[in-house]
């Protein structure tokens, strides 16, 4: 710990940012509003950026709250008593929201859009989402539930930063809004960033200087980000060209032209299938490896499954040959199972450092004999192992509530690390309700009751493991990230100090398209084990259920602890080490890749970073 606050300390912001985002920022333009409760510092924010970023840009424009199309630009200089004047009436209200409405759209498509035509940096001081947070400034008499709904027809900034100040500091600045309210209004500016994609929190306490240079790198990262986004876009030849190799590297595979084999489904998020279209049965069960998760996308694939049963397979999608090599999986496969007539479709994984494809083997009939994941190079072929040894140790537990995948086969064929494992029927696209989710805390309750190992927390390698990954991280990840993450360290070592907690067998990969509950046995069945550990932080695998990047309610979190021992007093500060566990171990994988960071991980660690900075301040002040 001592070593990461040295070097953390020692951080040039100037050096940490790579020339080439420096670049970018000349290139492109952007819209920032800047939010924040009153005295959290917003003027002299956006006064620091417009005279530090003046040369990256033509020109700046300012506004307040909207663009002002509508009404005449007068100084009434501060407001003194924010909430002295009573809302407004019902009607009134919704006259108001009508003329912000107006202000918005008109104002957007008439100075705030020609202004970024011209390579102005836009800058707006509040924004309409300040209504959503304090109506009584605004005097807005009517249902919230109407502003938010007509938040969707507001254009939205590229960027909103979020200044977070302790209520004992705005009070010291400003005594307008009384402490109650102003903390309120701090939580919900809270809030408001984590349910918001491009929302940024700030630490508004820092002196003016240096809550500009981390709102400075946190525009680079955004910038840089877009222009990574954008590649995929301007080159689709070299990402087509990734895609080949990737599926030669890893299974063997060719793609010349001729009549096609399969069918490619892409998903927006670069996850793609590859289903066989020779028989329709095949096509259709092929269809299980993707784990739909919205309406949307399930409605998709229950359409392309229904096409294939009237003999139309793939209508929309891509169609490629793929031609097997000197190496190719598939004939291991075949060896393997010992049969000539199978069908195979792929799951080419989720890109990224531990992106690995796993075969379904099926016969004509779609009959699935087995999941093969393939280990190609390094980092997936220890996966691969520990997969294999995790299934072992996990048989020789006789735990009764648990179901996992036999292994038929495990191997090193040429630079491959082959696992096979039968299938578990129901897993792919279980129903998950209040009664199944109940059923799973009681079994991973159990599981960590039999499993675990009770050591203090300092003491243990997964708090070693913490230090050791944010210090490898600090010459990788922007300063305000790796900053959120120092200071969750110290809260983690101030309120566990001398906390012993029951260390478990973590699972890993406990998610809702990875797991099911058998409906009649009770059983929970689990396909994965890719990144299963022995004695790791208790409930790690409930936090991880829940994969939705927020912050999880304690009251879901309540029966699990109070079953295996632990004070529900410690859920939050341990949720808070689960969030510092996954960021560190997915953003240390990319760094040992040497990957350019892809858009959607990017957003990911942003998200976490978020949740990492909330808990930070809701924990500071208990």
């Amino acid at each position: 710990m001592e070593a990461l606050l040295s070097r953390l300390n020692r951080v040039d912001m100037h050096e940490t940012i790579d020339d080439r985002r420096k670049k970018t920022m000349s290139k492109e333009v952007v819209w920032i509003a800047v939010l924040g409760p009153d005295g959290s510092g917003k003027s002299t924010l956006i006064a620091n950026l417009e005279e530090e970023l003046k040369g990256a840009f033509r020109r700046t424009a300012r506004f307040h709250l909207m663009p002002g199309l509508l009404r005449r630009r007068r100084d009434s200089g501060p407001v003194t008593d924010p909430h002295g004047k009573p809302p407004r009436s019902l009607p009134a209200s919704l006259l108001k929201m009508l003329y912000y409405l107006l202000d918005y759209n008109l104002g957007y498509r008439l100075k705030v859009r020609p202004a970024l035509v011209r390579s102005t940096l836009v800058l707006f001081d509040r924004y309409y989402d300040d209504l959503l947070i304090d109506p009584r400034r605004y005097r807005y008499g009517g249902p919230l539930g109407l502003a938010r709904w007509l938040r969707c027809f507001i254009p939205r900034p590229d960027v909103f930063l979020v200044l977070d100040v302790p209520v004992e500091k705005l009070l010291e600045r400003k005594q307008e809004v009384e402490p109650e309210e102003l903390q309120r209004q701090v939580e919900a500016y809270r809030r408001f960033v984590l349910e918001t994609p491009n929302a940024f929190l700030l630490d508004g306490s820092l002196p003016p200087e240096e809550v500009a240079r981390e709102a400075r790198e946190v525009l680079l990262e955004v910038l840089h980000g877009r222009y990574l986004d954008r590649r995929r876009t301007w080159f689709p030849q070299a990402a087509e060209r990734e895609e080949e190799e990737y599926l030669e590297m890893s299974l063997g595979l060719r793609l010349p032209k001729g009549r096609p084999t399969h069918a490619y489904l892409s998903l927006p998020d670069d996850r793609g299938y590859l289903l066989p279209l020779r028989t329709g049965h095949a096509f259709r069960r092929g269809l299980e490896l993707y784990p739909a998760q919205n309406r949307k996308a399930r409605l998709g694939k229950a359409v392309l499954g229904a096409l294939a049963g009237t003999g139309l397979k793939g209508p929309g999608l891509s169609k490629v040959r793929l031609e097997e090599g000197e190496n190719s999986v598939f004939q291991t496969l075949r060896e393997v199972f010992r049969r000539d007539d199978l069908y195979f479709a792929v799951s080419l994984g989720t890109p990224g450092p531990h992106r690995k494809p796993v075969v379904q083997v099926m016969t004509r009939e779609g009959e699935v004999l087995g999941y093969a994941k393939i280990g190609w190079n390094k980092a997936t072929k220890e996966l691969v192992v520990n997969e294999a040894q995790m299934h072992n140790k996990i048989r020789c537990l006789n735990f009764p509530h648990l179901r996992i995948p036999d292994v038929v086969h495990l191997s090193q064929e040429g630079c491959s690390t082959i696992l096979i494992t039968r299938p578990l029927e129901g897993v792919n696209g279980g129903k998950w309700d209040n009664e199944s989710f109940q059923e799973l805390v009681e079994i991973l309750a159990k599981l960590a009751n039999q499993t675990s190992e009770d050591r203090c927390f300092l003491d243990t390698p997964f708090w070693q493991e913490l230090n050791d990954r944010v210090l490898h991280l600090s010459d990788y990840l922007p300063h305000y990230q790796l900053k959120t993450l120092t200071h969750a360290l110290q809260i983690l070592e101030n309120r566990l100090r001398d906390v012993e907690l029951p260390w478990v067998l973590r699972l890993g990969d406990v998610t809702r398209w990875n797991t099911a509950i058998d409906e009649q046995s009770g059983i929970l069945q689990v396909i994965d084990l890719e990144y299963a550990k022995e004695h790791w932080l208790v409930g790690w695998d409930l936090f991880r259920f829940f994969d939705r990047f927020s912050v999880i309610p304690t009251s879901k979190l309540f029966g699990y602890y109070r079953a295996v021992g632990v004070d529900p007093e410690q859920m939050d500060t341990l949720q808070l080490a689960f969030w510092v566990d996954l960021f560190t171990e997915w953003a240390l994988t990319w760094k040992n890749a040497e990957l350019l960071i892809s858009p959607a991980a990017r957003n990911v660690f942003r998200k976490i970073a978020g949740i990492i900075h909330f808990l930070n301040t809701q924990l500071e002040v208990r």
